[in-house]
């Protein structure tokens, strides 16, 4: 079994806690049975939070419920279908996590607690972020590009030192020798490409629509006291996108549709064999609607 971070199992124990609240509601619920088996594998890590967090997902859940029925007029007499959203569907460019139908209205959305995020995607799978087929010409280019990179750091960091097995090894060694033998090269090749690339609006929506999401959402953040409500709906696709490097682990990628997105290059595994990396991409300007919950 993948071994799932501190932020993934929080994520989901509020996911757990808001169809908790939904399935309990007066309202006549129904949901498929991988829904309740996500609901009875993530309860364990509900339980694992602590008495106060327990409390404000409830709470969080409550408002949230609350909003759902009076933004769409759901009444108790009516019947909802509420699905949890897998991991496969978020690989296919879903990237939320709770559906919920209703007469005519399917609601998706994505839950976040205390950060904004919206994608952590690999480096390596740029191309076909960016709509290119897998194996194409493109693609195995650039994924030769990307193992030369990944191929000369295991390589001087040998030199380094011989029998490191760990980053952080390397890190004590020499303070800027990832950033400067990794994730800058990283970094750089990817900005490059994004550039070029970004030239042709299909690449463009196609990366754009990857990042953001190609399912009309809603984006719920629960921060410490209040619930952000962003409306991902309709959102512009934009035509063209360039890339500026920020500094050595960091890619600014501005969108002609009022968009910009900050993508810092981090390492997902402890063990330098194999050299894992993701980007944390994060908004720093949306043209989106917000509404804020006080508790």
């Amino acid at each position: 079994m993948a071994k799932i971070n501190k932020s993934d199992a929080t994520g989901r124990a509020l996911e757990y806690v808001i169809v908790k609240e939904i399935l309990k509601s007066s309202i006549n619920v129904k949901c498929d049975n991988k829904t309740l088996d996500a609901q009875s594998r993530d309860k364990a890590k509900y339980e694992t939070l602590s008495e106060n967090l327990k409390t404000k997902y409830i709470k969080s859940a409550k408002k949230i419920l609350e909003w759902l029925k009076g933004s769409y007029g759901i009444k108790d007499s009516d019947t909802i279908i509420i699905r949890r959203i897998s991991d496969d569907e978020a690989k296919k460019g879903n990237v939320t996590d709770i559906e919920v139908n209703f007469i005519s209205n399917k609601i998706n959305f994505s839950i976040k607690h205390n950060h904004s995020a919206l994608k952590h995607q690999r480096p390596s799978a740029l191309t076909q972020q960016c709509g290119f087929p897998k194996k194409s010409i493109e693609d195995k280019s650039y994924r030769e590009y990307y193992k030369s990179i990944c191929f000369n750091f295991v390589v001087a960091a040998r030199k380094l030192i011989s029998n490191a097995k760990l980053f952080d090894e390397l890190k004590l060694a020499e303070e800027s020798f990832i950033d400067d033998n990794l994730y800058y090269p990283t970094c750089a090749l990817v900005c490059g490409k994004i550039n070029l690339w970004g030239k042709n609006p299909f690449n463009t929506t196609s990366f754009f629509s990857f990042i953001v999401g190609m399912t009309n959402y809603y984006k719920i953040i629960v921060r410490e006291n209040s619930i952000e409500i962003l409306k991902f709906n309709d959102v512009a696709l934009p035509t063209k996108m360039t890339a500026t490097l920020k500094d050595k682990s960091y890619v600014l990628v501005k969108f002609n549709n009022s968009w910009e997105i900050s993508m810092r290059i981090h390492t997902a595994s402890s063990r330098i064999i194999g050299v894992s990396q993701k980007f944390d991409t994060q908004p720093v300007k949306m043209d989106v609607q917000k509404e804020i919950l006080k508790f």
